[in-house]
């Protein structure tokens, strides 16, 4: 069993644990690019010629489908502006072809412009394509329509669109959507000979600083084999029992299912493997692929397993992987580790080396603990892509417990891509916040993305949760309270004096304090990028001393 006798050793084998994370602060390949050789015919190309309308004036539906576009202005792709004039461009489609007009106020300008084009199609050639894709590069929100029907929208809310319906994405830049998979829509909505196809791209305030819009439509000859990728395996309530996992495929899978088998030493056999089934979901970042998520039920304490992850009506599978489930008891290890933020290829292979070596150094740790920021931009599905995909060898052995970075604070990026138990009806846009038990350690993991008016990183309903998550821990018996958090209370770095952290609400004032109230015993943080650790800090913000920060390289 953990003892307090030995925490301040625990706390100095976690600091040494730390070291093989942090190196990476300084994902596969799509399903589609991985899938086949076949060349894509081009439907539509990239830097094309559209008609656009940018008066501010709302068309309701009708500019949808047959409609009088002969006094729009017309130009070439990509569309939009940069209010400041420095310009706005994208590796994709390029800089700005055509500049668009937004109105005489920057604090107040036209929330939606419009654009249209015809297409012309052979619909015996559009039925026989194996699969039909698009690119699109989109500042702030996009919804798609062809001959008047709705085929896509992106960074858009739920709901009737209107004229001034504001936008859900918020990046500062475009935000490119690759290989979208538009097979079904387009084979029902494109007609022999021409097509009406039409944009309307929204802002998401009405300062928005700036627009971007272009899209290209390829089809392949035969559509691409279904590829199981981005496998994570989670804490999901009962850690002695019970294992959450969350795995993402193409549109074509639309089923969740998860098998379990009993690690003897011997190769699986999944014929007599335990069986689950999950929900599946389109994914926010990437529209192309299903969001697959299932849990692990019932299963026996202290106990090695083999899984895989895929559809069973399909017939496709994952790789095999391996978890153990908690003890009811005893000592154990994990690794933490923090902001791998990797936002090239490059970054997210150091990333994966760093975990790898991590393992393989410290073979019996139980499972990995994340401080948040696991990519650079959160709603870039390519860098989860990346960093997921080379790291897949690592996280189909291992379970991940992390916490929410504001790198991925948007757009449901954090909560897709981890199956975690967050308490009913709290938010996850911005990420998620829940608990899991370890034998005599209560973990808790906070998500420093919500704001309210008493706190500056958390809402009233989080801060509420965790007081009575706490009490409920150690009425149970919890010898240990650990709290997993981004952005913590205390740095000696850049954050330091960030109004977050040091302000009248910020999470030294208001959370350092309530965490010695309620007794935690360590907490484990990211953000900046140094190593550090201290001895216990005292409720008046003071420790006894700081052992030596490291500063990355």
């Amino acid at each position: 069993m953990i003892t307090h006798q030995y925490k301040r050793l625990v706390s100095m084998l976690l600091s040494a644990a730390l070291v093989f994370g942090l190196f990476a602060g300084v994902g596969s390949l799509s399903t589609v690019e991985a899938a086949t050789q076949d060349q894509p015919d081009i439907l539509l190309q990239r830097n094309a010629e559209w008609k656009y309308f940018d008066q501010g004036q709302d068309l309701t539906t009708v500019w949808r489908s047959t409609y009088d576009d002969s006094s729009w202005e017309s130009g070439f792709a990509p569309f939009g502006y940069k209010d400041n004039g420095s310009g706005i461009a994208t590796t994709e489609f390029g800089p700005l072809g055509t500049i668009v007009d937004y109105g005489t106020d920057k604090k107040l300008k036209h929330r939606t412009t419009y654009f249209r084009t015809n297409l012309q199609v052979n619909k015996d050639q559009i039925d026989g394509y194996g699969q039909i894709l698009g690119t699109f590069g989109i500042d702030d929100g996009a919804v798609l329509y062809v001959n008047g029907h709705e085929v896509r929208r992106m960074g858009m809310p739920e709901g009737e669109i209107t004229y001034d319906m504001k936008a859900t994405s918020s990046k500062d830049l475009p935000v490119i959507y690759g290989d979208v998979d538009l097979t079904e829509p387009l084979k029902t909505y494109l007609q022999d000979g021409n097509n009406e196809i039409a944009v309307e791209i929204h802002q998401q305030s009405d300062s928005s600083s700036d627009l971007y819009f272009d899209m290209e439509l390829t089809a392949l000859a035969q559509a691409p084999a279904l590829d199981i990728s981005k496998v994570t395996v989670t804490f999901h309530g009962d850690a002695t029992s019970a294992k959450g996992f969350t795995w993402y495929t193409p549109l074509g899978s639309s089923q969740s299912d998860v098998q379990v088998v009993e690690n003897r030493g011997a190769a699986p056999d999944f014929s007599q493997a335990l069986a689950f089934s999950g929900r599946t979901s389109v994914s926010s970042n990437s529209p192309g692929e299903h969001v697959h998520k299932a849990e692990a039920t019932g299963l026996m304490a202290d106990t090695s397993y083999y899984f895989r992850v895929g559809d069973q009506s399909l017939n496709v599978w994952s790789e095999v992987g391996t978890f153990q489930t908690a003890p009811i008891s005893g000592a154990f290890t994990f690794i933490d580790l923090t902001d791998t933020q990797a936002k090239e290829e490059d970054e997210a292979m150091l990333s994966a080396a760093t975990l790898s070596k991590a393992l393989a150094t410290i073979p019996d740790a139980k499972f990995v603990v994340h401080n948040g920021d696991v990519v650079e931009n959160g709603t870039s599905e390519q860098e989860w892509n990346w960093l997921l995909g080379h790291s897949q060898s690592s996280l189909l052995n291992t379970t991940i417990a992390p916490s929410a970075g504001n790198h991925e604070n948007k757009n449901y990026a954090f909560y897709e891509h981890f199956n975690v138990k967050q308490p009913g009806n709290a938010a996850t846009i911005t990420g998620a916040y829940y608990s899991y038990d370890y034998s005599n350690a209560h973990f808790i993991v906070l998500n420093s993305n919500e704001n309210s008016s008493e706190y500056a990183n958390f809402s009233a309903e989080q801060v509420a949760w965790m007081k009575q998550d706490v009490e409920q821990a150690k009425a149970a018996g919890a010898d240990w309270i650990i709290v997993n958090i981004h952005k913590g209370p205390y740095t000696t770095s850049n954050h330091a004096t960030d109004s977050d952290i040091i302000g009248a609400n910020g999470v030294r004032n208001k959370i350092a304090p309530l965490m010695n109230e309620l007794g935690i015993d360590m907490v484990l943080q990211g953000h900046d990028h140094i190593y550090a650790r201290t001895k216990p800090i005292k409720s008046d913000g003071t420790a006894e001393d700081f052992t030596k920060n490291y500063r990355d390289a």
